[in-house]
């Protein structure tokens, strides 16, 4: 097991692959790879992120983790795999959806603030660090 890493924030916001019931709440995502796959919506290959993430309801404390999610939604996908490329390994983020212009919203990605993820950023953060060491052995808590 490796020790925990510096854990990161997406700069911006950016679509899909997370499920309905975890918009609007903390995510933890733990980037694993990028691959090349088709995409039938844009009709091309794309460089697509696995992860894992662990998802922290603030409502009731309680935390979900899902494993080798592949990211396809283009927004989420695009702002995942740049965290990737910029050697990231570890990010938080909420999920949420944006009305567009068509009857489908955009789903993307925010960076944590104090009013989005019902504890605080940094509180939040210390929670899905703590859960992703102690209850799914994501990492150890320091380096050996």
């Amino acid at each position: 097991m490796t020790a925990a890493p510096a854990i990161g924030s997406i700069p911006t916001g950016g679509g899909g692959g997370i499920g309905d019931e975890h918009f609007n709440k903390p995510i933890l995502f733990r980037l694993l790879s990028v691959s090349p796959r088709y995409s039938k919506y844009e009709k091309a290959e794309v460089s697509t992120p696995t992860v894992d993430y662990i998802v922290l309801d603030p409502a009731t404390g309680a935390f979900t983790e899902i494993k080798n999610a592949v990211m396809m939604q283009k927004h989420i996908r695009n702002e995942l795999v740049a965290c990737f490329q910029r050697g990231m390994t570890a990010v938080t983020a909420v999920a949420i959806k944006v009305p567009t212009q068509n009857d489908e919203p955009a789903k993307v990605l925010r960076a944590f603030d104090d009013q989005n993820t019902g504890y605080g950023a940094e509180l939040a953060t210390q929670y899905l660090r703590e859960a992703a060491i102690s209850q799914f052995n994501w990492w150890t808590a320091t380096a050996a």
